[in-house]
């Protein structure tokens, strides 16, 4: 087993298997042109969990290091950094990384009204959604704010002792034995208004990137609809396509 714990002033897990990678790279170890070991492999290798790996590799592709695919090993294509291409986006375990070495901060867990989340959870418009309000940290410092609507069939049967999870999909797909079919994701841009620079310590008018993710269940059914706002200098979202006739 490779040890990534010496020599890192207390850094986060994550970046010290970055660190690590990076320097195996550098060195040779792992040549352009060749390929990564799986991530299960890397789990294995260095003692930590596939959550951790993936993190440290979405960041190593952010550096320009390394190439992922999907269903294809990661292509290491330079040697030192070139640019950063932000977090990948394309499945749950990209999301779970987004959040990795975060702490969630629950402000408030009430019912809110809200047109546009109550017809995209099926609900009346006037219906009154359980309404998860939180703040995502990393190292002490606000970076982000959700706003997250519940479906009433499963937002009636959470409490706030059960969003135990940086990843509240998770929590609540754990506590409810829901098994999540689908997902949406819709980004835009928005300025900071008063209540986002007071909780992520920003101007009004800083930009923020704007984010709702919609979960569906096995058959369909639509239950979280979860709103982002953070911190533009700290997010940047990358998106891959398949080629193929248009």
């Amino acid at each position: 087993m490779t040890s990534i714990a010496e020599g890192t002033n207390g850094a986060p897990l994550y970046r010290r298997l970055l660190a690590s990678l990076r320097d195996k790279i550098r060195r040779g170890e792992w040549a352009v042109g060749g390929h990564l070991p799986t991530e299960s492999e890397l789990s294995e290798q260095y003692g930590v969990s596939r959550i951790t790996v993936r993190h440290a590799l979405a960041l190593l592709e952010q550096d320009g290091f390394i190439r992922k695919a999907r269903a294809r090993r990661t292509e290491v294509v330079s040697a030192g950094p070139i640019k950063s291409l932000g977090y990948p986006m394309e499945s749950l375990g990209d999301v779970v990384a987004m959040a990795a070495n975060a702490t969630l901060s629950v402000e408030s867990y009430v019912r809110e009204r809200q047109p546009e989340a109550a017809e995209l959870l099926g609900e009346k418009a006037e219906a009154r959604l359980p309404c998860l309000r939180s703040v995502l940290k990393r190292e002490g410092r606000a970076y982000a704010r959700s706003t997250i609507y519940f479906s009433m069939r499963v937002g009636a049967r959470l409490r706030v002792k059960d969003f135990d999870d940086t990843v509240v999909f998770r929590a609540v797909a754990r506590k409810l034995s829901i098994e999540i079919g689908d997902v949406s994701h819709s980004v835009w841009a928005e300025g900071a208004n008063e209540s986002d620079a007071l909780r992520l310590a920003c101007a009004v008018g800083a930009p923020l990137l704007a984010t709702l993710l919609l979960y569906r269940d096995a058959v369909g059914a639509p239950f979280e609809a979860a709103y982002t706002r953070a911190l533009a200098a700290d997010v940047r979202l990358t998106y891959g396509f398949r080629g193929g006739r248009s």
